[in-house]
């Protein structure tokens, strides 16, 4: 059985409108007291399964726009409150998109055309917007320096899609080595700026 007389945990709240933290709460206390409404995890330590990667979190346009928003003092608590494995909670995985994502503040690829034109041999790519994540990623390293990064992208550029957009439609067979060729540039590009990439999942969810 796992004690918890005596631990302590913190509660932090978020505004409704705003996702800046709002407030940090007393903290509350954990106690082994149960009632017979209560539910009770047994946890055998002696009992293993599948091994945990680690624990960490999403990085999107809207919590870069955030951050940003921090004093330089704020940024460095949360930054390690998140990260640093002996001060804070020591997230060790970080999750960079490829491209827009739910969060992001437009929809775009980094190999966008006008008109959607097809560009099987990526002449548009353009990294500027992994630039923000780099930074971040690089940043969130000196607090974890055992940090592990994967990428997700939400969607293929919209010209290589049957629906020539970002929301919905399939990816077109004929463009599945572009696709390819797409997310190994990405890749490339993360590396040449210190962001090795651990793992990639081909699409979101």
């Amino acid at each position: 059985k796992l004690q918890l007389q005596n631990l302590k945990a913190d509660i932090y709240t978020t505004h409704q409108v705003s996702s800046v933290m709002k407030s940090h709460s007393e903290v509350a206390a954990l106690s082994d007291n149960t009632s017979s409404d209560t539910s009770v995890i047994h946890i055998d330590p002696n009992i293993k399964h599948q091994k945990m990667w680690g624990f960490g979190a999403a990085i999107t346009d809207s919590c870069l726009a955030n951050m940003d928003r921090l004093s330089s003092d704020q940024r460095k608590n949360l930054m390690t409150k998140m990260f640093d494995p002996e001060k804070g909670a020591g997230l060790n995985i970080l999750r960079l998109p490829i491209g827009s994502n739910d969060f992001a503040l437009s929809g775009y690829s980094l190999d966008d055309t006008p008109g959607n034109k097809p560009d099987p041999k990526l002449k548009n790519f353009n990294p500027d917007h992994l630039q923000p994540l780099i930074q971040f990623a690089n940043e969130a390293k000196k607090y974890n320096p055992h940090l592990e990064v994967m990428i997700t992208p939400w969607s293929p550029p919209a010209w290589m899609k049957d629906t020539k957009s970002l929301n919905g439609g399939q990816l077109q067979k004929k463009y599945f080595g572009a696709y390819a060729d797409y997310l190994i540039k990405s890749i490339r590009v993360l590396q040449a700026h210190g962001v090795a990439v651990k793992q990639m999942s081909i699409l979101n969810e």
